[in-house]
């Protein structure tokens, strides 16, 4: 993508990625996530340096909102978000861009530790649902859960706001891995990458905290 490119060719591709929540023990089966970008470095420089006036940067970002524009490139990436440690998950929950869907006032118990590690352990959704003042869902049983919405996160709770969510696909163990597809960087340097491989050996079933919190 550094080279210089003809005129007509795509200064953009856009990558659909497996949204890997948590780890690979969530594993989603299919890739729907619309958001990596690959972008031509000479349109890049063309666009900042040499045009009059120069590309804003809300109009940078006008570029990367336009996720399915032609041309994709399908089964191409993978993201893997709110990993770690659930102190690390909690620190995440209280920045800029989350701290208002993890409002203790508006959802209790949202930022509870011992929560958030069994909605990492079990792939269920942590995020509250319902009106203003709906304690957080307890994450306490995946065999339990409403089952993911189609193209969604989680699903609607059958219902009840208060009721567990599961987050799409299934739930991997270390007998049941080999099911994901993972970059084979990533399965070949395991020890490098301890967090997202944390939660391997759940059980689907329990409701007990067996791991570190921090």
């Amino acid at each position: 993508m550094q080279s210089r490119q003809a005129l007509d060719a795509p200064h953009k591709y856009t990558l659909q990625a497996f949204n890997m929540v948590y780890g690979v023990h969530c594993w989603p089966r299919v890739a729907t996530w619309f958001a990596p970008h690959v972008f031509s470095v000479w349109w890049l420089r063309k666009r900042m340096l040499e045009d009059v006036p120069p590309m804003t940067d809300i109009e940078f970002l006008d570029t990367r909102a336009d996720v399915r524009r032609p041309p994709l490139v399908l089964d191409a990436a993978w993201h893997f978000t709110s990993t770690g440690a659930p102190r690390e998950l909690q620190r995440k929950l209280t920045t800029w861009g989350h701290a208002n869907m993890f409002l203790e006032s508006s959802h209790p118990g949202s930022l509870d530790l011992r929560r958030l590690e069994r909605c990492q352990r079990f792939c269920l959704e942590a995020r509250g649902a319902g009106m203003r003042g709906t304690p957080a869902p307890r994450c306490a049983d995946r065999a339990a859960a409403a089952p993911a919405a189609p193209g969604g996160r989680g699903g609607g709770g059958g219902g009840d706001p208060r009721r567990d969510r599961r987050l799409p696909g299934v739930l991997l163990n270390e007998a049941t891995l080999r099911r994901a597809t993972l970059p084979e960087y990533l399965l070949a340097h395991r020890a490098e990458h301890p967090s997202l491989f944390r939660y391997l050996g759940a059980s689907p079933l329990a409701n007990s905290v067996t791991s570190p919190l921090t």
